[in-house]
């Protein structure tokens, strides 16, 4: 505990750590990062499903990549990685962690994705706590509570889903801090084309700046032919959680 505090309260400089499924990874005093040296599991069921999965042929897409939790997970098992980050900052943290790993089955790009093509968007965020920055004007409640620190703004990129062409998809992970549902409408051809699993979190807290409920995401999904492997808590309770959603085909 004295270490984490001492840690978030000095500049922002990285340790080297041990990743959940193995190698090296850089952590930075952020909420993840702090959560990891407090022996914290970050979406262990998710993890877990990939690590059962995860085919050596499938072709990913990581949207939100953030410092490449999932980007490295899934290189180790699949075939071919995308991966998309807005953020800077992130960016550069997920670029050092693939110079640390040397992995070479990865294709990082440094923007966002939702239902605009190629447009300039601010990006807003706090220090440290990057990993959660948003194209909402307004931040998460809980970010700024957490954090206390001065809301910085940056300009990023925007595609479509569907500006990017791809052989084929196997699955597509998505965790944009409530830009999801923009996202899915950005790629609605894509994901019809090549029937992906789609990881994606749903989370009020998140999306309640972008004016709608996590659970809008689920009906999205549904008009694509989704189903969602594990029942959603009802529309009175709040939601705040990673799902697995697969074609309806699909067993």
């Amino acid at each position: 505990m004295r270490f984490s505090k001492l840690w978030f309260s000095l500049p922002n400089f990285p340790i080297l750590w041990r990743a959940p499924y193995g190698g090296p990874i850089y952590i930075w005093p952020d909420e993840m990062g702090i959560a990891w040296i407090k022996g914290k599991s970050y979406e262990s069921h998710i993890v877990s499903w990939i690590l059962e999965n995860a085919k050596p042929h499938w072709n990913c897409i990581d949207i939100g990549a953030s410092q490449g939790f999932y980007t490295f997970l899934l290189s180790k098992l699949c075939n071919f990685v995308t991966a998309f980050e807005p953020n800077d900052i992130e960016f550069k943290k997920l670029k050092k962690n693939q110079r640390l790993r040397k992995v070479k089955n990865i294709d990082l790009i440094n923007r966002g994705l939702g239902n605009l093509s190629n447009r300039l968007e601010p990006l807003s965020y706090l220090p440290r706590s990057e990993s959660r920055s948003s194209f909402a004007s307004l931040l998460q409640a809980d970010i700024v509570e957490y954090n206390h620190r001065l809301v910085k703004t940056q300009v990023a990129y925007i595609d479509r889903l569907d500006d990017y062409k791809y052989e084929s998809i196997d699955l597509i992970k998505i965790d944009v801090e409530g830009s999801e549902i923009h996202v899915i409408q950005g790629g609605r051809k894509t994901i019809r084309d090549h029937q992906p699993v789609i990881l994606i979190e749903l989370a009020d807290v998140a999306t309640e700046p972008f004016g709608y409920l996590a659970h809008l995401i689920e009906y999205e999904l549904r008009e694509l032919n989704y189903r969602c492997l594990d029942p959603l808590p009802d529309y009175s309770k709040e939601i705040r959680d990673t799902f697995i959603f697969v074609p309806r085909e699909t067993t």
